[in-house]
């Protein structure tokens, strides 16, 4: 999937043009997670579909039937269609300890 993805520090955003979606990724508090999942129609909001959850009820998977990530919720709610890079950018977002950033593999 080919995302355009943005960062201003308080959101983290995966924009598809080509299918009229937008997933933001925010950190409302130190504990708590929450993804939005909004529809555009002709260039406007359709509507939006938010999930929020504890940081520690959150995981990230590998489906070997599509060749793609996806981060699963404790709510039962599941974010798919992601590479192995957008699931870095969205862990190191969320303040997960990562490959990318531990000193030794800099």
């Amino acid at each position: 999937m080919d995302y355009v993805v943005t960062n201003d520090g308080e959101k983290l955003s995966f924009r598809s043009n080509a299918r009229n979606f937008t997933i933001f990724f925010t950190r409302p508090s130190t504990n708590t997670v929450s993804v939005s999942y909004g529809f555009n129609f002709r260039g406007k909001p359709l509507s939006m579909v938010v999930v929020e959850s504890t940081i520690k009820q959150i995981s990230f998977h590998y489906d070997e039937l599509s060749n793609s990530y996806f981060i699963q919720f404790g709510t039962g709610t599941t974010v798919s269609n992601f590479n192995w890079f957008h699931c870095q950018l969205i862990a190191d977002f969320l303040g997960f300890t990562t490959h990318s950033n531990v000193l030794e593999a800099k």
